[in-house]
């Protein structure tokens, strides 16, 4: 019986910090989901004032116009913004059982057989 409450204890012990770490884990998400955003955000309003004064900015490192600009152009176009919507649009459309297909389809053809 000793056994049985010290481990029930230790499991709700352990529970509330697996769901600390989980609020910690989204919360972490969500800071870098923002600053990415600002990133890019910025990199818009540096290539909008190149545009003006092409020898007043320079974008010191490759690296930064390497992994912004892919974001960047994303974020200007917005055909792929929509096409976005109407795949989660069409997604949400599908009952319980379709999503559970789609999710296994998708698992099945991304998985490198080769």
């Amino acid at each position: 019986y000793h056994y049985r409450c010290c481990f029930k204890t230790r499991n709700i012990e352990l529970e509330a910090e697996s769901r600390h770490q989980q609020q910690t884990i989204v919360s972490l998400r969500n800071e870098i989901d923002t600053l990415r955003s600002d990133n890019v955000k910025l990199f818009e309003k540096i290539k909008f004032l190149q545009g003006y004064q092409p020898s007043a900015i320079a974008i010191d490192g490759e690296d930064v116009v390497r992994k912004y600009s892919p974001e960047y152009e994303e974020h200007i176009n917005p055909f792929r913004a929509f096409n976005a919507k109407e795949k989660q649009r069409r997604y949400q459309g599908l009952n319980p059982a379709e999503r559970i297909m789609l999710s296994i389809s998708r698992t099945i053809l991304a998985h490198p057989w080769g």
